[in-house]
């Protein structure tokens, strides 16, 4: 190989050579382009070993392939492999550096809240019971006399009557002379107190706030209304 290209390079300097001589260069010109293909010529010789080197390693590299891949039984370079592993771990780092899981919230059921009925107590049934009374329910009016140290003198009685009960009195003074009217006056300011609220079977009354025959002619009205309202 190395001859077959040291021929033709002397080849090419002698028709370079003539070229020269034929279109009239100096021999100065002719050396110095001389000495440039000789240089050319050495730094080729020298390039030649890198070659023939780089050359074997690749061999070399092919031959391995082929040792491992008749110890494997499989058609794939292991250094081939090693740097698809490689990748594929690099991929798996990036994805696994990537990725982040979300983990499921939990699902909280809150069961309805119960309501308890609402149960309305029953008042208990009251018994249609009658009550019996003596007198009508009404106002009745009587003019009840008595006799005082001036003559006969009386008193007008205004009674309400509801159930049998007295729920009001009013009187009205009827006295002749200024001494009874002055006592009929204080019996009418005090008797209201003793009456009402009492059942008109039991009303009777005698002296009240220092009037003591003025209640004999209140009680005469008040026989007159039991006598009226009675049923």
């Amino acid at each position: 190989m190395e001859k077959n290209i040291l021929k033709s390079l002397f080849l090419l300097m002698v028709i370079t050579g003539s070229i020269f001589a034929f279109v009239g260069c100096t021999p100065d010109e002719i050396a110095l382009y001389e000495q440039k293909m000789k240089e050319q010529e050495s730094q080729a010789v020298e390039a030649k070993p890198v070659e023939r080197k780089i050359t074997k390693n690749v061999e070399q590299e092919k031959v391995q392939g082929l040792v491992k891949k008749t110890e494997g039984g499989e058609g794939k370079n292991y250094r081939n492999e090693d740097r698809e592993n490689e990748d594929g771990e690099d991929d798996e780092g990036e994805h696994s550096s990537t990725s982040t899981v979300i983990p499921a919230k939990p699902v909280v059921i809150t069961p309805a809240p119960v309501v308890a009925p609402v149960v309305k107590p029953v008042p208990p049934s009251v018994p249609n019971v009658s009550v019996t009374t003596k007198y009508k329910d009404g106002t009745y009016t009587k003019v009840g006399s008595y006799q005082s140290p001036g003559g006969t003198d009386s008193i007008t009685v205004t009674v309400t009557v509801k159930n049998d009960v007295v729920e009001s009195v009013s009187l009205v003074n009827g006295a002749i002379s200024g001494t009874s009217q002055y006592y009929e006056n204080l019996f009418i300011d005090g008797v209201s107190a003793q009456v009402v609220g009492k059942k008109l079977d039991s009303v009777s009354v005698g002296k009240v706030n220092g009037a003591s025959l003025t209640g004999n002619g209140f009680n005469n009205a008040v026989a007159q209304i039991r006598t009226t309202a009675q049923k």
